[in-house]
C-alpha cells in the first residue's frame, strides 16, 4: 500500500461493544512504593482517610504498571470491569497503530476492545476521571494536568471502548498487519488488520477505556480530587 503524501482530516468515532501506569514531579508526580499501617474505628467513615486510600490506591496500581514496562516487561493483568474516562483539548503522537482485541476480567469474562497504541505523545488540558460505587453512594476520583505545560507519555498502549475527535493522521495506512507494528511491544496477532500512521493530532479528545499502560507518564501541573457523587470529565 503507498501511504499518503498530504496529512488527511477526518472526524471520527470509534465504538467498540463492551467493554489497559504512572511516573512523573513540582507540577510532576514521582510514585514510590511505601508501606503503611492505619487504624479506623469499626463502623466509621472518614471523608478525608477514604479520598487518601483512593488516591494511595491509584497511585500504587500506576506505578506497578510503569514499574513493569519500564523493565521491558509485558504487562497483562484482569481488566476491573469499571471504565474511565480522559479528555484533552490536544493530543499529539509520534508513531500510531490500532487494531481490535479482546480484554479479559477477573471473573473470566471477554470483550471487544480496540487496542490503540502510541510510541510517544504530548497531551494538553488532560482529564482522566472514574466513578466508583462506595457505601457512600458513587464517588468520582479525577486527576487534571497538562495546562501550562504538556503531559509527556511513552509507549503508550489504550483498551478502547469509545473515542471521539477530529484527527489529523500522517502517512496513514488502512489494512496493515498487525503483527507489523510502528510501535514496539504493542503488535498484533499475525495476520490481523490494523490501521497505523507515522504521527496524528488528535483535538478535542473524549474517550472511554477500560485500562491503560504506559513506559513513562509524565504528569505536569497534576491535581487529584476526590468527591462525592458523579464529576466525570464529560
Amino acid at each position: 500500500m503507498v501511504p499518503l503524501t498530504r496529512p488527511l482530516r477526518v472526524t471520527v468515532e470509534v465504538v467498540v461493544q463492551r467493554t489497559r501506569s504512572c511516573r512523573g514531579g513540582r507540577g510532576l508526580v514521582h510514585v514510590r512504593h511505601r508501606r503503611s499501617r492505619s487504624s479506623v474505628r469499626r463502623g466509621a467513615y472518614s471523608w478525608s482517610g477514604f479520598a487518601g486510600c483512593m488516591a494511595l490506591g491509584v497511585t500504587c496500581a500506576v506505578s506497578l504498571a510503569w514499574a513493569g514496562t519500564a523493565a521491558g516487561v509485558p504487562v497483562s493483568f484482569a481488566v476491573s470491569g469499571e471504565a474511565f474516562k480522559v479528555s484533552a483539548s490536544r493530543l499529539h503522537g509520534e508513531g500510531f497503530v490500532q487494531y481490535a482485541s479482546v480484554d479479559t476480567d477477573r471473573k473470566g469474562g471477554h470483550r471487544a476492545v480496540a487496542v490503540t497504541a502510541i510510541r510517544s505523545a504530548s497531551l494538553r488540558d488532560l482529564c482522566q476521571s472514574v466513578v466508583t460505587p462506595t457505601p457512600l453512594g458513587p464517588v468520582t476520583l479525577r486527576v487534571r494536568a497538562g495546562e501550562e505545560r504538556p503531559v509527556r507519555i511513552d509507549d503508550l498502549v489504550i483498551d478502547l471502548e469509545q473515542m471521539q475527535g477530529e484527527i489529523t493522521f500522517d502517512d496513514l495506512e488502512l489494512g496493515r498487519d498487525a503483527a507489523d507494528s510502528r510501535v514496539p511491544g504493542a503488535a498484533g496477532a499475525p495476520g490481523a488488520y490494523s490501521q497505523q500512521a507515522s504521527g496524528l493530532v488528535i483535538r478535542d479528545l473524549r474517550q472511554q477505556t477500560s485500562s491503560m499502560t504506559a513506559g513513562m507518564f509524565q504528569l505536569t501541573g497534576m491535581h487529584l480530587s476526590v468527591s462525592a457523587g458523579r464529576h466525570e470529565c464529560f
